[in-house]
């Protein structure tokens, strides 16, 4: 699998973000996956908010669809997604304003997929917008797919043997947040300045399908963590 990052301008508030990855790409190939910073599409939709007037705590409970724990920062459910403080963050933004989570962005990622295969004449193509999450009990954030389009981004193995024989009764692979995790790996965290990768070479099954997001998210009562 290769990965390569994309170096940009600073995407400001309201900028078109096919317009900016087409300045910068000449040639996409086929069967590529192309990366989106969750950032940029939330710039792109103008979800910058300025905390003079609200303070953050309320402004969390407002994106959020549930809040499960709330004290330094607030554990929440957002778009079926546990995360913290709703994907409020504030890097990568002017000091005194904050950046909230792109919306619909299971429609963002589609159209943005079609624009970029009519443009670059590709028909295999995939697209993920990545942000970064925590995980319980370890430290550091990784990458995961907010929304993909264009390939099938889970991996069902149940029924498959292992090694030893063993029948397979529970592994579904996430392939979409496995992507997302390599591309933001690359793509940093800081100021890297690289909200775009391009990835290829990735063991996945393309298809002009769109997601169904029914098979996405677990429910609570299934959810190993049960938050």
């Amino acid at each position: 699998m290769e990965v390569l990052a994309i170096k940009s301008p600073v995407v400001q508030k309201s900028d078109d973000v096919f317009r900016v990855f087409s300045d910068l790409v000449s040639d996409l190939p086929e069967e590529s996956i192309v990366c989106v910073a969750s950032k940029i599409v939330a710039y792109e939709q103008g979800r910058v908010r300025s905390l003079g007037d609200s303070d953050f705590q309320n402004l969390v409970r407002d994106e959020a669809d549930e809040v499960l724990f709330e004290g330094e920062w607030a554990l929440t459910v957002k778009d079926g997604i546990v995360t913290c403080n709703a994907g409020i963050d504030n890097s990568n933004v002017e000091k005194g304003s904050v950046v909230l989570w792109p919306e619909k962005v299971w429609e963002w990622v589609q159209n943005f997929r079609e624009k970029l295969s009519e443009k670059f004449g590709v028909k295999e193509l995939g697209v993920v917008i990545t942000d970064s999450k925590c995980t319980p009990r370890r430290l550091g954030v990784t990458g995961f797919a907010l929304a993909w389009a264009g390939f099938e981004g889970i991996a069902d193995e149940r029924g498959k043997v292992d090694l030893f024989g063993n029948k397979i009764s529970v592994t579904q692979r996430n392939l979409a947040d496995s992507i997302a995790d390599s591309a933001v790996l690359i793509m940093g965290e800081t100021n890297e300045s690289s909200p775009f990768a391009i990835v290829r070479e990735v063991p996945v099954s393309f298809t002009n399908e769109k997601v169904d997001r029914s098979g996405v998210n677990i429910p609570r009562e299934e959810d190993l963590f049960k938050l």
